[in-house]
């Protein structure tokens, strides 16, 4: 949760002109309480305070305030002045969009395309953003620097607009001219990439420090990368390991299985198992498939950590519900020949099945070996587990 709290050089106008906000949004109009919220979560007339413009907008978006429930919406998208919730985003933008309000239209459309709070789907991402663009590409024009982000991000991805990434470099600056972390952090990607602008390095580093100090974690670990690797700054394992983790304590996976990678050999820092771990495990929690495969292979070698068959299968189970053949192919493994694991040529041959399903060489190779020593009735059965497993666990679409 990220609750900022910034000490701005309020000007006097501006203090009266909060006075005057604070007053009318007392009286109940939801309007003005929705501008009070506004107020404070930009830090206009008042020190920056996520948690009192959630509360104002909470009043608001009890009238039926559709701009209101956008916002809390977005707040509990971005786990700001609230516990990052995605399924309580999506029921707030709902509200709004259900009244109209087309960037709220426009967020569902990208909860959509990336399963935050709604099952992943890229025709209904379309089909939402097609409803909210109108309305994006206006409120951008008159300077709304969200709706700019956003537009950014049409140019850059081709949803909802065709792929063009100098427009995108265009509204990202736009945005990120008026201090949005997002636009910052995707400016600095574009440098970094060299993705409608010559490639960069110190640019990025640039844009990446500025979405960094405003607590953007994606650009924290773009960042750790770039001390770690000297890529437009000198090289410093520090500053590297500082930035990793900032944005692993935001529970971002990638900077927390990074950081797994790191103690696991001493690569930056002291090798550290127990350190390594814990960043793993931080990770494979929040389902980050390749932490999940790594602490699979970790307490399946008994490397770095105490032998744990049932853990390993634990792990190698959660990588493969989310489609990973390489933890449906072990899984297969250790259940037909795992010093450890009873053997069960049944269940053996259903990963063997289902990992095949996926297009998994070996995998195929395996079911003809252990069929040679399976009845038909087991075979059968297999086949059978394979496809209700199959229709449980479909395997995510990967765009």
């Amino acid at each position: 949760m990220k609750n900022i709290l910034k000490n701005n050089n309020i000007s006097l106008t501006d203090e009266i002109e909060f006075k005057t906000a604070f007053k009318k949004a007392k009286e109940g109009r939801s309007l003005d309480q929705s501008n009070l919220g506004d107020m404070y979560r930009c830090g206009n007339g008042v020190i920056q305070d996520y948690k009192k413009a959630i509360k104002w907008y909470i009043k608001a978006a009890e009238q039926e305030y559709a701009y209101a429930q956008f916002r809390i919406g977005d707040m509990y998208r971005y786990g700001e002045g609230c516990i990052q919730d995605y399924k309580k985003a999506g029921r707030w933008h709902a509200k709004a969009a259900k009244q109209g309000n087309a960037l709220a239209q426009f967020s569902i459309g990208e909860m959509y395309r990336y399963g935050q709070g709604f099952d992943q789907d890229h025709v209904k991402a379309s089909q939402w953003y097609r409803k909210g663009i109108k309305w994006c590409v206006k409120t951008a024009e008159e300077g709304d620097a969200l709706a700019q982000f956003r537009m950014g991000d049409m140019y850059r991805t081709g949803y909802g607009t065709g792929r063009d990434y100098n427009e995108a470099v265009n509204w990202y600056t736009k945005a990120a001219e008026q201090g949005n972390a997002f636009a910052c952090s995707c400016l600095g990607d574009m440098y970094y990439d060299g993705l409608g602008v010559v490639k960069d390095d110190k640019e990025a580093i640039k844009w990446y420090t500025k979405a960094a100090k405003k607590g953007s974690a994606p650009a924290q670990f773009m960042l750790g990368g770039m001390y770690r690797c000297g890529y437009g700054v000198i090289k410093d394992d520090k500053e590297s390991v500082k930035w990793y983790i900032k944005a692993a304590e935001q529970e971002y996976t990638p900077a927390q299985f990074r950081l797994g990678g790191m103690y696991i050999v001493g690569d930056s820092v002291i090798k550290d198992d127990k350190e390594a771990v814990k960043w793993y495990t931080k990770a494979a929690e929040q389902g980050n498939i390749s932490a999940q495969l790594k602490l699979g292979d970790l307490y399946r070698s008994g490397l770095n950590v105490i032998k744990d068959s049932k853990e390993s299968i634990k792990w190698y189970i959660k990588a493969a519900e989310q489609g990973n053949d390489s933890a449906q192919l072990k899984l297969g493994d250790m259940y037909r020949c795992e010093p450890g694991v009873v053997k069960d040529l049944e269940l053996a041959l259903m990963y063997y099945v289902i990992a095949g399903k996926n297009g998994d060489s070996s995998a195929l190779r395996n079911q003809d070996l252990i069929s040679k020593n399976m009845t038909h009735f087991q075979i059968d059965k297999s086949h059978q587990l394979a496809k209700e497993w199959l229709i449980k666990h479909p395997r995510p679409n990967r765009f």
